[in-house]
């Protein structure tokens, strides 16, 4: 498998079929990537899920640390699921625009003001956990209070849905050769 950049390749055997490996890694690629943009996962473990150790041990492998940082594979997620868009802070100077032209009167220059006032304001806890483990963007950047608005109403239909609720298109996200091997 060859990431989408061309500066990642992984190398694997199975002894399942092509289909299931690749829905394999499609799952766990897609995964991460939602878990590394909202900074929860998708569900939250128990001892009792069988799949709990294998999780564990594929979040360390570099093929999926690379994908949910490079910035080919961000674009095609976020192009295939544009909810997650307001996970991606915006230039600080941009945030504040946007915050002004939406909110006129406004005299707040932080745009992280609203977020902080939310989240302890918020009445299902179940949402506030989630927004307060959004990654908080780097010093240069910031979320708008439109992006506030709409990851609190993305955590909010993420809990009043089913447990089988993913709120993500999958993806492929690799591009996969097959190179057969003969005894």
């Amino acid at each position: 498998m060859t990431c989408p950049c061309g500066h990642y390749d992984y190398v694997d055997s199975t002894a399942e079929t092509l289909a299931h490996a690749m829905t394999y890694h499609r799952e766990h690629g897609n995964r991460i990537i939602h878990e590394k943009l909202t900074g929860s996962p998708l569900f939250q473990g128990s001892p009792l899920d069988p799949t709990e150790k294998e999780k564990e041990i594929v979040n360390h492998m570099r093929l999926y640390q690379h994908s949910a940082r490079c910035p080919e594979v961000l674009r095609s997620f976020l192009d295939c699921n544009p909810m997650y868009w307001c996970f991606i802070p915006l230039p600080w100077d941009e945030a504040v625009t946007e915050n002004v032209a939406n909110r006129p009167g406004n005299s707040t220059t932080d745009p992280n003001l609203d977020a902080v006032i939310a989240t302890t304001a918020v009445d299902n806890r179940r949402v506030a956990n989630y927004l307060d483990n959004v990654p908080l963007p780097p010093t240069p950047y910031a979320f708008s209070y439109r992006q506030i608005k709409q990851q609190r109403l993305f955590f909010e239909r993420l809990v009043t849905s089913s447990i089988h609720y993913r709120p993500y298109i999958k993806l492929d996200l690799y591009n996969i050769a097959i190179i057969p091997v003969c005894k």
